[in-house]
């Protein structure tokens, strides 16, 4: 490869590092070809905004670096590949799915300015649920409200005709 064309693929690993919110590196060590392409498949069918690029460790160190990703520099090593997504909580969640499947493992993501997450923290959050989960739950318990409300107002009332009753009928 030449120097003019890595200098094209250095600018445009830098344009995908200022485009995307949040980036997740993966190591494809030992991944067959169908299963990469199940993974890229699949990456793109999740959401529209996920790029996947195979990288050259050596290019995208030097793109990385002052870049808000630059803390993943270090990273970079053996045969990987990267994932860019906006919606860092339903790519993970899509792609430690796919791991167990595949094979393949995530070495890390990177989310906003300093936050690296390693492997423990990208397990949790793929356990996380999801924004319609969380949507529906907090729908469930709206809806839960007027009813306990009704209860609740129609308690006092239930008890006093119960202790009204309970004492009539004791003085029979």
């Amino acid at each position: 490869m030449n120097k003019q064309n890595k200098k094209k693929i250095i600018e445009c690993y830098r344009k995908l590092f200022q485009k995307y919110e949040a980036m997740l590196l993966l190591s494809n060590n030992g991944l067959i070809a169908s299963d990469f392409n199940k993974i890229r498949i699949e990456t793109k069918r999740s959401c529209v905004n996920n790029k996947l690029l195979v990288i050259k460790n050596s290019l995208a160190k030097i793109a990385i670096q002052d870049t808000k990703f630059s803390k993943l520099a270090s990273l970079f090593k053996g045969p990987s590949f990267i994932v860019y997504t906006n919606d860092l909580v339903s790519s993970i969640k899509m792609l430690v799915g796919l791991s167990d499947q595949t094979g393949f493992s995530i070495t890390a993501a990177h989310w906003h300015e300093d936050r690296v997450l390693k492997n423990d923290d990208i397990i949790a959050l793929s356990k996380l649920p999801s924004k319609e989960e969380i949507n529906v739950r907090i729908i469930r318990l709206l809806q839960s409200i007027p009813r306990k409300l009704a209860t609740l107002m129609n308690r006092p009332g239930t008890n006093i005709v119960q202790c009204i009753g309970m004492f009539s009928r004791e003085s029979r």
